[in-house]
């Protein structure tokens, strides 16, 4: 997995939304709780990083008000 997030680095992700993006990727929809533990971000970060992603339309988030708006 290092090799990926070394990948993903290169394309401009940080270090917390590389590991994020691809423990998404594993496990699918994830509270923020399950994110953290999953992923080894500690939990009052892995929220900065959620956010973000989910606006950027790089994951989902289970929180309706970060969801990105699509226009429709």
């Amino acid at each position: 997995m290092a090799g990926v997030v070394q990948l993903l680095l290169e394309l401009g992700f940080g270090e917390n939304e590389a590991r994020a993006y691809l423990t998404l990727l594993q496990l699918g929809p994830a509270s923020g709780y399950e994110l953290a533990k999953a992923s080894g971000i500690p939990r009052p970060n892995i929220y900065k990083t959620a956010f973000p992603l989910a606006a950027a339309g790089q994951g989902s988030s289970p929180w309706p008000a970060a969801q990105p708006e699509t226009g429709q």
